[in-house]
C-alpha cells in the first residue's frame, strides 16, 4: 500500500494507524490516532514515548519484518497500547520504507481482560518458582533422609559390635561379671532393635509393633528360660526416638526381673509378657509370673539399686511404672 493511498481504507478504522520511519517520525497517521495521540504527518512518536530508545530499538525490528511484529508502547502521560507492527513497502524509487503500526490501547473497555491475562501470566510466574522451590525441597528431604538412614544403619552395626563384644567377654571364669556383661549385652540388643524398627519409612518415630516378640527371641535368659509366653499387641502405636530408647530398657530390665523372678519360683513357673494399648489410648506393658507368690497380699521383694532407677526413669519418659511380687506393669501414653 502506498503512503499516498494510506488513510484511504485507515479513515474506517475505530484503532490508531500510524506510518512512521525508524527515527518514530510520523508521515501519516489515520482520524483515529490524531484523537487518540494528537499527532499528525510531521509529527513525532518519539517524543511521546516513555522511553524513546526502547521505542526505536522496536521501530527498527519492525522495519526489517514483513509480518506484523506483537509489542506494546507505553506513553509518558501514562497510557499504554498494544502496538502491531510491520514494513510498509517503499512507495517510489528512493523512497525509505515506512513503518506500519497499529495501535491499541489498554482501556477500561478491554481492562477486564488486559488484567486477566496479567494475573495468568503473574500465576504462572509464581507457579513455575514454587515447583522449582518445592523440587529443591524434595531433593533436600531425600538428601536427609537418605543420610538418617546411613546414621541409623551405622548406629544399629556398632550396637551389634558392642553387644558382640561383651557377650564374648560374659563367657570369662568370673560367673558374677558374666551375668554383668550378659545383662549389658541384652540392653545394647534392646537399642538396636529400636534402630532396626527405625530403618524404614519411619525415621523419627518407631512403631512398636513386633517389638516385644523380638526383644524377647534376642534377650531370653540362658540356660533353660521359664516358660514364656508374648502377647504382642500394641497395634499402631509409635514413640519418638527420645523415648522408645528408655522405653526399651525398662522394658528389657522388667523382663529380666521377672525372669529371674520366675526362676526362683522353680521349674514350675511361667511367665507372661504383653504389650498392648489400654481403654484410654495408653501403652501398657506387663509382666506375670505365676503361679502368684504365697501368702494373701506377700509384698515385693527388697529392691536393688536397679529397681530403684526403674520408676524414675519411667517418670523421665512420662510413664508410670508398679511393681508387685509376680510382676510389673509399665504405663506410658504415647
Amino acid at each position: 500500500m502506498a503512503i499516498d493511498g494510506f488513510l484511504i481504507p485507515a479513515d474506517r478504522l475505530a484503532d490508531p494507524l500510524l506510518l512512521v520511519t525508524a527515527d518514530g517520525t510520523v508521515l501519516s497517521a489515520n482520524p483515529a490516532a490524531v484523537e487518540a495521540l494528537g499527532l499528525r504527518a510531521g509529527g513525532s512518536l518519539a517524543t511521546l514515548a516513555d522511553e524513546a530508545e526502547r521505542l526505536a530499538g522496536w521501530l527498527a525490528l519492525c522495519a526489517t519484518s514483513a509480518e506484523p511484529l506483537p509489542g506494546s508502547l507505553a506513553l509518558a502521560d501514562g497510557r499504554a497500547f498494544r502496538a502491531d507492527g510491520f514494513r510498509m513497502p517503499a512507495s517510489g524509487q528512493g523512497a525509505a520504507a515506512a513503518v506500519c503500526l497499529r495501535l491499541r490501547e489498554k482501556t477500561v473497555s478491554n481492562g477486564s481482560f488486559v488484567a486477566l491475562n496479567e494475573k495468568i501470566a503473574e500465576l504462572s510466574r509464581e507457579v513455575r518458582v514454587r515447583l522449582a522451590v518445592e523440587a529443591d525441597l524434595r531433593r533436600t528431604l531425600e538428601e536427609r533422609d537418605a543420610l538418617v538412614r546411613e546414621l541409623h544403619h551405622r548406629i544399629r552395626n556398632t550396637l551389634q559390635v558392642i553387644a558382640s563384644l561383651a557377650a564374648l567377654e560374659a563367657g570369662g571364669d568370673d560367673a558374677g561379671a558374666g551375668r554383668a556383661l550378659r545383662d549389658h549385652a541384652n540392653r545394647v540388643k534392646a537399642i538396636g532393635i529400636i534402630y532396626r524398627h527405625l530403618y524404614g519409612k519411619h525415621l523419627l518415630e518407631v512403631p512398636l509393633a513386633g517389638f516385644l516378640t523380638e526383644l524377647a527371641g534376642e534377650t531370653a535368659q540362658r540356660p533353660a528360660p521359664p516358660a514364656l509366653s508374648v502377647e504382642d499387641e500394641p497395634g499402631e502405636v509409635r514413640l519418638g526416638l527420645d523415648r522408645a530408647v528408655p522405653f526399651a530398657l525398662l522394658v528389657h530390665d522388667l523382663m529380666a526381673m521377672a525372669s529371674t523372678l520366675a526362676g526362683e519360683r522353680g521349674p514350675a513357673a511361667a511367665l507372661t509378657l504383653s504389650l498392648r494399648v489400654d481403654g484410654e489410648g495408653r501403652l501398657v506393658f506387663r509382666t506375670v509370673v505365676t503361679p502368684a507368690a504365697a501368702g494373701q497380699g506377700a509384698s515385693p521383694a527388697p529392691l536393688g539399686r536397679r529397681e530403684m532407677l526403674l520408676p524414675r526413669l519411667a517418670r523421665q519418659i512420662g510413664g508410670t511404672l508398679a511393681l508387685d511380687p509376680d510382676g510389673a506393669a509399665l504405663t506410658v501414653r504415647p
